[in-house]
């Protein structure tokens, strides 16, 4: 473990069509290593922030640790970096802005997501890391450059979503798919968990075609493909509100709730 020390919806609830295209987003997540994005609760940030209590230690080197893959993946896919470099600027964002400048006071949840904020000042800390590294290969001794000389900064391909967001995306879904199972095993209901996660889950997750509702009758003891579906529409339904309740736990009102729902669609459905 790494430490750093101190100086709305569909009523549907969640169909199919939202989910499978954007599969292949996630995969390419995985080939930029993001990882799992936290859920950050604001309350945890602003422990964080609080310079000298020996609990304030404790939370930013949870909070940097949590966030560290999903940084390193957005900086390889943003400035199309190599790893060696995407760790150097890491180390070089926490020195200089999160522990010597003191960032994370300045996060404030009435300005939007941390997540954003955090990633916006990672994204300007770089940009001037590389700028100052442009300026300071081509100065002449004792002289100058203009602003006119100095190369720009890498971009990520359009084309390529960011693993970051992924990573957030995959985050919600896994934590909502196993608070629908455990939901399910509390109930005794195997046979909806076993019709979501056969019907559902797993082809989403590994991008594979579903069984028939024929199949998910048999497989788990419904009278018939017609009640298999049912039982899949109930447990889709449930899952939206496990989703609600994931995103809850850190957007603490039900505009952000909502909002963070909608991204989460255009996110899975390749639109953001």
């Amino acid at each position: 473990m790494h430490l750093y020390l101190r100086h709305g919806a569909s009523n549907t609830g969640c169909e199919a069509k939202f989910f499978r295209p954007r599969n292949r987003a996630l995969k390419a997540s995985n080939d930029h290593g993001g990882g799992i994005f936290p859920s950050t609760q604001w309350t945890g940030v602003r422990l964080a922030g609080q310079p000298g209590e020996a609990e304030a230690q404790a939370a930013l080197n949870g909070l940097l640790e949590a966030y560290r893959k999903p940084l390193l993946a957005h900086l390889r896919w943003r400035f199309i970096a190599t790893e060696d470099q995407a760790e150097d600027w890491f180390h070089g964002f926490v020195a200089k802005k999160v522990l010597e400048k003191q960032l994370l006071p300045s996060a404030r949840q009435e300005r939007g997501r941390f997540r954003t904020f955090l990633l916006n000042a990672l994204d300007n800390f770089v940009t001037d890391e590389i700028r100052r590294e442009h300026r300071a290969s081509r100065r002449p001794p004792g002289g100058f450059v203009s602003a006119e000389g100095v190369e720009e900064v890498p971009a990520a391909s359009a084309a390529m979503p960011d693993p970051a967001d992924v990573a957030w995306a995959r985050t919600v879904l896994h934590q909502a798919i196993t608070r629908l199972r455990d939901y399910y095993a509390a109930k005794g209901r195997a046979d909806l968990w076993g019709v979501f996660n056969d019907g559902f889950a797993q082809p989403i997750l590994n991008e594979t075609e579903p069984p028939n509702m024929g199949e998910l009758a048999r497989r788990f003891e419904f009278r018939s493909a017609s009640q298999a579906s049912n039982g899949l529409g109930t447990a889709k339904q449930r899952f939206k509100h496990c989703m609600e309740s994931v995103v809850a736990e850190y957007a603490e009102d039900p505009q952000t709730i909502e909002a963070e729902l909608r991204d989460l669609m255009a996110i899975l459905a390749g639109g953001k």
